[in-house]
């Protein structure tokens, strides 16, 4: 408290809520008020573990409950600083090298919080109530990693994120850029569903049985579009296209 006229009426506020638990003629809490040298005695004795036995208390478990709990909402004492989170020490093991996630301040020290590359192959999963920075969190790290000369994929279902990222980008790396949005018209770009790597051959099943999929999502609700016979010359065609690939091996080569 600024004055004592404020700090005497904190107190007194705080004598106040010990008044539930007394009854008349009966146990009850009473406050003592201590000088300085009996406070300065009081909290060396606290800090030491000194305690006297007259100032020992016997309690049960509900009146243990009644006293010592956690602050309810709707608790009305002032000076009672309400935290949305805890705070806690960096581990020891935070990593020194890659991308920034942020900064950690604990007992007045600053740390800055980063992820290393091995950590980021093991995946990375955010999840945040709608306005939490979970989108700034993403641009930042996309930032970083063009920054630092790194490849950067982002896949936008909605469409809403990539116009903020494509500004993220520097005048240094506009040739290092590819654009596909399958919804642009005016400048189509084709993307082979049947590509696949030379030396690794086993991808022409994977690729197969992809394709397939997405054409049972695409006709789910007609059932009778896509039989068991559809399913079997579909795949057939696929793989023999895949094991051409002189011929384009492209959709367009699947005949109807």
């Amino acid at each position: 408290a600024a004055k004592q006229e404020r700090a005497q009426e904190l107190l007194s506020h705080a004598e106040g809520t010990f008044q539930q638990f007394g009854a008349p003629n009966v146990n009850s809490l009473k406050l003592e008020k201590l000088n300085n040298q009996r406070f300065k005695k009081l909290c060396f004795n606290f800090s030491f573990r000194l305690f006297a036995n007259q100032g020992k208390m016997i309690l049960n478990s509900e009146e243990v409950a009644s006293i010592f709990h956690f602050p309810l909402t709707q608790l009305g004492s002032p000076k009672v600083k309400w935290l949305k989170a805890r705070e806690s020490a960096v581990p020891t093991n935070l990593s020194k090298q890659g991308i920034i996630l942020g900064k950690n301040i604990f007992r007045g020290e600053e740390t800055v919080v980063r992820m290393a590359d091995d950590d980021r192959r093991r995946h990375l999963y955010i999840i945040g109530q709608t306005g939490t920075g979970k989108s700034t969190l993403v641009n930042n790290m996309i930032q970083q990693d063009i920054e630092n000369g790194n490849g950067v994929a982002f896949i936008d279902p909605h469409g809403d994120a990539i116009e903020k990222i494509l500004g993220l980008i520097p005048k240094t790396r506009i040739e290092d850029v590819i654009y596909f949005n399958p919804a642009d018209i005016q400048r189509p770009m084709g993307l082979n569903m049947l590509e696949f790597h030379p030396a690794l051959p086993e991808q022409k099943t994977f690729i197969a049985n992809e394709m397939i999929s997405i054409f049972k999502k695409l006709w789910q609700d007609i059932p009778e579009a896509f039989g068991p016979m559809f399913e079997q010359y579909m795949r057939n065609a696929l793989l023999l296209i895949m094991d051409d690939p002189v011929s384009g091996s492209t959709l367009l080569e699947v005949p109807k």
